[in-house]
């Protein structure tokens, strides 16, 4: 027990650290931002996305750790539960990048009109 505390809670924090979607950028001077259900619903759908990616995460860790039998193979456990999580740590990286592109070239656009 004392191992699974040892690699699952370091992992856990540092998952719920990992950083979600932003909402729109930020309204310009003297405007006020109104609610926008569309963002929303995105947001919310790509937090459940990684709560199901970290749940998968720490099951799989959960597995291994319980099947060791000795140091290395626990070490091993926490290894894969690590890339695996800087592998979907990386995923979201870009998939924020190209929304923010995305935003940059429309806020572009307007400010050309």
């Amino acid at each position: 027990m004392n191992a699974l505390r040892m690699f699952v809670v370091p992992a856990l924090l540092l998952t719920f650290s990992a950083p979600t979607f932003a909402a729109d950028p930020a309204p310009a001077a003297g405007q006020k931002r109104g609610p926008n259900p569309e963002m929303f619903q995105k947001m919310k759908a790509k937090m459940l996305e990684n709560h199901q990616k970290r749940i998968q995460i720490m099951q799989s860790a959960e597995s291994c750790i319980q099947a060791a039998t000795d140091s290395e193979q626990l070490k091993s456990c926490h290894e894969q539960e690590r890339q695996a999580d800087q592998q979907m740590r990386q995923q979201n990286k870009q998939e924020r990048e190209v929304v923010r592109e995305g935003r940059q070239s429309r806020q572009d656009q307007d400010n050309r009109k």
